[in-house]
């Protein structure tokens, strides 16, 4: 039962039944001793050689997997550089479609209109319509204005001739209300110069406003255009220099009201620089709109004083049909009205206006 250079067996090598000593054969299966050697070589050479072919086979399918990985990445790749490259022929397709469509780009100045009136006119009205809330028309009005007098570099251009835009229709909307843009007119300040006028005034009830242009010119050498096109250069009664540090209530009224919640803050401070305020530093507009505010509030703090300190602008239109109001509204006190008549007669005691600051 044992081979020379093998280990006895223990087991049958046909069925691994425990073999009994002293037995000729299996117990179980009945196989003989002799014949047991040769059956477990051969077993054992059968077992060698499925293990080999099971290693081999497990190898195998990894060099598969990574093949297959390997064919899967270079797909995914192929996909990704060819979706990038379907982008980008459709996005730099898309451009040169939308410049076909477009037309070639337009310079600044050619954005400009070329009618002085209808710039004037319009760049007004989108005032009106600003201070209604329209920030379309806010920005309307901001690319109205010439290109010299912008600040390509700042942040907040737009916001500083906002300020402008803001003043001009608050000062409008009190003398003559809301709807004041329906009693414009616009005209040339030198009719003969028709359509080459750069001065333009604009009429508001009693109100004028001079509004310069100025043509926009291409860089040079170029020529300048035919006709010109025209931008805005100010409004002279209320400037970029007025608007920003000309009203002196804004800045302080403001914080009040942010900080401490001070309702009527605004009116009380108008109330104090209009008793204070030196005249002879302002001019005629900046007098105007500091005290028109507060003549029109029959209850205002210092009404009085007020309608006395607009004897220095007494010659003009506006503040003249303001106070002839007063003279005949029942709303304002007897010596408020009586300030007014004085005023408009040019008969208040010289005293009072030296008092102040008038004269």
């Amino acid at each position: 039962m044992t081979t020379l250079g093998q280990p006895p067996l223990k087991t049958c090598p046909a069925c691994d039944a425990r073999l009994v000593p002293g037995r000729s054969a299996c117990v179980k299966c009945g196989l003989p001793n002799e014949k047991m050697p040769e059956l477990a070589a051969a077993r054992q050479h059968a077992l060698r050689k499925g293990l080999q072919k099971t290693l081999i086979e497990n190898r195998q399918p990894s060099r598969e997997t990574q093949n297959a990985v390997h064919s899967l990445l270079g797909r995914e790749t192929l996909k990704l550089v060819g979706g990038a490259v379907v982008l980008l022929v459709v996005l730099i397709g898309g451009y040169f479609a939308l410049r076909a469509f477009r037309g070639p780009g337009v310079e600044p100045w050619k954005a400009f209109p070329t009618d002085g009136k209808t710039a004037v006119a319009n760049f007004i009205a989108d005032i009106h319509s600003a201070g209604a809330g329209d920030k379309a028309a806010a920005d309307r009005a901001f690319q109205a204005i010439a290109l010299s007098q912008r600040l390509p570099d700042s942040g907040n251009d737009a916001e500083r001739w906002g300020y402008v835009f803001q003043d001009v229709d608050e000062y409008l909307t009190g003398e003559f209300g809301p709807a004041w843009n329906t009693i414009m007119n616009v005209e040339p300040a030198d009719p003969a110069k028709g359509n080459a006028a750069t001065l333009y005034i604009v009429t508001i009830g009693t109100e004028q406003l001079h509004v310069d242009l100025e043509p926009q010119t291409p860089p040079a050498p170029a020529a300048a255009p035919n006709p010109p096109h025209y931008g805005i250069l100010e409004i002279r009664e209320i400037t970029l220099m007025d608007a920003l540090h000309g009203d002196p209530v804004r800045g302080p009224a403001g914080f009040l009201t942010h900080v401490y919640g001070a309702d009527g803050s605004a009116e009380q401070l108008r109330s104090i620089f209009a008793r204070n305020s030196p005249l002879g530093r302002l001019t005629p507009t900046q007098i105007k709109r500091l005290l028109l505010p507060i003549v029109r509030n029959p209850r205002a703090t210092a009404l009085k004083d007020a309608i006395y300190r607009l004897s220095s602008v007494r010659q003009d239109a506006t503040v003249r049909a303001r106070l002839e109001k007063i003279t005949k509204d029942a709303r304002y006190p007897m010596d408020a009205q009586k300030a007014a008549q004085e005023v408009l007669d040019v008969t208040v005691d010289e005293s009072i206006l030296i008092e102040l600051g008038v004269s």
